[in-house]
């Protein structure tokens, strides 16, 4: 593989890696060809390439695109193979689908070419962190998150849509009788966006529970040390035949209630204002 690929020369290499990443977006990410020069905007390997080159090759990937995605056939010990694996994780994390069954293909990748999965994974991880506070209002009470949730916030984000905050320490009260469903510590996740608000699991796979738009009231629950609130309303979808149930999510200690949960409060008078 290193000699084949190393006497094909390093422009050859570059476009052709290149065209590697516009079939991951058609095939993978199922994007069109008019939108390869778009996204293929911030890749480091595509800025290498000079101008006049460059407008010429997304030209042709236009009219004659990948539609299959193809290893770049990179000399291993290559400089370009770490700006390969660095763009396809960019491409991961900011377009979606983002189904985490990608990322195993991208690990494939990395190792086809010899190239440390660990690395490739820390990429990953990076990438999605970077995307999620660019997505992300800057009073936001939480701005950090697990690759995992981090992934399922960017795909519940409509296109160019930014978070208004996320929330997590929630827990459900449920009515007295009610066969009420378990989930693990840490697992529940409040998103709030545009005029609503949603409330997510993130266990084996992320699953949608609640939303609540306008049809939600928010009750202050303020304490000397710390702070809750209860938000009641909304529509369960879980698909467990139970109720709607009282969400509660805890503030943190020594932060005032008015301060930490502005941001939820600010979208349950906008959508009740904008209901009315």
């Amino acid at each position: 593989v290193g000699s084949h690929s190393a006497a094909r020369g390093a422009q050859a290499q570059l476009q052709d890696a290149v065209r590697s990443l516009a079939g991951f977006l058609i095939d993978a990410k199922e994007r069109e060809p008019h939108e390869l020069a778009a996204l293929l905007a911030s890749s480091q390997l595509l800025a290498q390439i000079p101008e006049s080159d460059r407008a010429e090759l997304l030209t042709k990937l236009a009219a004659d695109p990948p539609y299959f995605f193809e290893y770049a056939d990179l000399d291993p010990e290559s400089d370009l193979v770490p700006q390969y694996l660095e763009d396809l994780a960019s491409l991961q994390a900011r377009v979606r689908p983002r189904d985490a069954g990608l990322e195993e293909t991208l690990l494939d990748v990395a190792m086809y070419l010899r190239h440390d999965a660990k690395k490739l994974r820390s990429l990953l991880d990076k990438h999605y962190a970077a995307c999620l506070s660019e997505r992300i209002a800057a009073d936001s009470p939480t701005r950090n998150a697990p690759t995992a949730v981090a992934r399922a916030i960017l795909d519940l984000l409509e296109t160019g849509e930014q978070a208004r905050f996320i929330y997590t320490d929630i827990t459900l009260e449920w009515s007295a009788g009610i066969a009420a469903p378990e989930y693990k510590k840490n697992s529940l996740w409040l998103l709030g966006a545009g005029t609503r608000a949603v409330l997510f699991a993130v266990e084996e796979e992320p699953t949608l529970l609640w939303r609540g738009e306008g049809d939600i009231q928010l009750i202050a629950e303020k304490g000397l040390l710390s702070s809750s609130c209860k938000l009641t309303g909304g529509q369960w979808l879980a698909d467990d035949g139970n109720p709607t149930p009282t969400i509660r999510i805890a503030g943190a200690r020594v932060s005032s209630f008015t301060s930490y949960f502005k941001p939820l409060q600010v979208l349950v008078e906008t959508a009740r204002t904008n209901l009315s």
